[in-house]
């Protein structure tokens, strides 16, 4: 059993967040290390509790309950890594605290880590022009976060703009890979690539199917160093659902989902353990020609609609654990995992001497990729204390290059371990409709202050719509009365790609 250190709660912020101040080393099987700053808030607004850390990583050490409040754990720790070349140097920037890799700190690069505004920035439904949560988004603002400009000039003011709100409770902050190198060796042991990331951490106060749901939304941006070639992100997970030695792996190409689930009962959940899985929502955007691609930027921004480009999602999966692959210990081990087929060796992957199920012909880049409700297919067999890498890639960053990726956790339980798996489908497969469709994007007016349009239009779009190599478009419209607006790209065939808007929109001039 794992021992966890349980550290003091301090302050108490809200109905659904608080902080607390983390010191010390857990003992027994896994170890940490501290972090630099270490501030935590806990998003506790669903049935999913979740503690967040400014330096990138999650649940604290065993500190992620499902449901909320009820003690039970379904993840020890979790983080985000990515690997890419800067002048055919490989670069790791890595956040895996259960396996004492600590390589992101909070704040913009070059910031000093212990600077009080490299924090949580916390927003609320309940919250509104003037209160201390907009009052303090002026920060947030200052270093990179969005706002929606409702008065139109250009600068945040807290009694007229608002911060770009996501689901009831929302928590952005920042951190780089700046860390200095005592902290990168002996570990993977790499310099830095120059990197930020902006994340955004949202939940609905539901009853419903988003009751079992965070999304992240990580705006990484190259800020440093350099060009950085053939970059793949991975999303780093621990689970534990319940009991840390009773776990078994899959993933569903079909719903880009890769989720954990119980061998049968669990020792502390009882018959129905959950199933938890992560489910990348929006991939980095690569050229693509004919395909096209949406790029949701926040409430603040929208989306944009980029031509011939297209979402890289889920390029592999794959699993380490007890008496099986080592523990991230190199550069070179986290690229082999990351893009998937090799073991930590550099040898291929046979899908027929790992699980069962498996054969010559299946996919070795997605442990196990076979159905264990209707046991077909590759499928895992052993259980045991598991680790897992959700990866995409690759692409490439010029200096200054930015990407919006979006993923969720999601858990779920249902009648036994097996039909908990069908839940996290469901979830996933109401996701793929919810999101970015159903999400709250300011459109801002063209015509703040003028006439009224006289009739709906629809003007063309431009750059020149007839130049196919044009990456992005902007669609203007007028609405004479207040109406739902629905926008929509169908190809020449008449097929419907995307809706870019579906939404009620008062009267005035817009642009998307």
């Amino acid at each position: 059993m794992k021992t966890l250190f349980t550290p003091p709660v301090f302050s108490m912020i809200a109905a659904t967040f608080f902080v607390w101040s983390a010191l010390g080393v857990a003992e027994g099987k896994k170890h940490s290390v501290s972090s630099v700053v270490n501030d935590v808030v806990v998003l506790d607004i669903n049935r999913v509790e979740l503690p967040l850390n400014n330096d990138g990583s999650t649940a604290e050490e065993g500190m992620a309950f499902y449901p909320a409040g009820s003690q039970l754990n379904f993840l020890f720790s979790g983080g985000f890594g990515i690997c890419g070349y800067i002048q055919q140097d490989l670069r790791v920037s890595w956040m895996a605290k259960a396996s004492r890799i600590l390589e992101w700190q909070p704040g913009t690069w070059g910031m000093d880590p212990e600077d009080s505004r490299a924090k949580f920035y916390e927003v609320s439904s309940e919250d509104g022009p003037g209160s201390s949560a907009y009052v303090e988004w002026a920060d947030a603002v200052a270093l990179g976060a969005d706002f929606i400009d409702r008065d139109g000039d250009g600068q945040y003011d807290p009694l007229e703009d608002s911060p770009p709100l996501l689901g009831d409770r929302m928590v952005w902050t920042v951190y780089n890979d700046g860390t200095s190198m005592t902290m990168r060796f002996p570990r993977l042991g790499t310099y830095p690539m120059g990197l930020e990331i902006q994340q955004t951490v949202w939940a609905y106060a539901d009853s419903g199917a988003l009751g079992d749901v965070i999304f992240f939304w990580m705006r990484i941006i190259n800020v440093d160093s350099g060009a950085v070639d053939s970059l793949i992100y991975s999303v780093w997970c621990d689970p534990d659902l319940g009991e840390y030695d009773d776990d078994l792996v899959g993933v569903d190409t079909t719903l880009q989902l890769a989720y954990i689930y119980n061998d049968g009962d669990d020792v502390l959940y009882g018959a129905n353990p959950p199933a938890f899985g992560v489910k990348i929502l929006q991939g980095a955007t690569v050229p693509s020609p004919g395909d096209t691609a949406i790029v949701f930027h926040g409430a603040g921004r929208g989306l944009d609609t980029l031509m011939h480009s297209k979402n890289l999602l889920l390029t592999s999966f794959i699993y380490w654990g007890d008496g099986f692959f080592p523990i991230l210990e190199t550069a070179g081990t986290a690229r082999l995992y990351q893009e998937g087929g090799k073991d930590a060796w550099g040898d291929p992957i046979d899908p027929t001497q790992w699980g069962i199920g498996g054969t010559p012909q299946t996919n070795p880049k997605f442990f196990y990729s076979g159905d264990p409700v209707t046991s077909s297919g590759w499928r895992d067999n052993v259980p045991s204390d598991k680790r897992f890498l959700v990866n995409s890639g690759s692409f490439n960053m010029a200096l200054g290059d930015t990407q919006d990726i979006v993923f969720a956790y999601v858990v779920a339980r249902g009648t036994d371990a097996l039909n908990s798996i069908t839940e996290i489908r469901q979830r996933a497969v109401f996701l793929d409709h919810f999101f970015p469709d159903s999400l709250p994007l300011h459109i801002p007016r063209t015509n703040e202050g003028s006439d009224i349009p006289q009739e709906f239009r629809l003007l063309p779009n431009y750059p020149n719509p007839l130049n196919p190599f044009n990456p992005s478009t902007i669609i203007p419209f007028s609405v004479p009365r207040t109406a739902r607006v629905t926008l929509a790209v169908y190809d020449v065939a008449g097929r419907k790609v995307v809706t870019l808007l579906d939404r009620v929109l008062e009267p005035g001039e817009y642009k998307v």
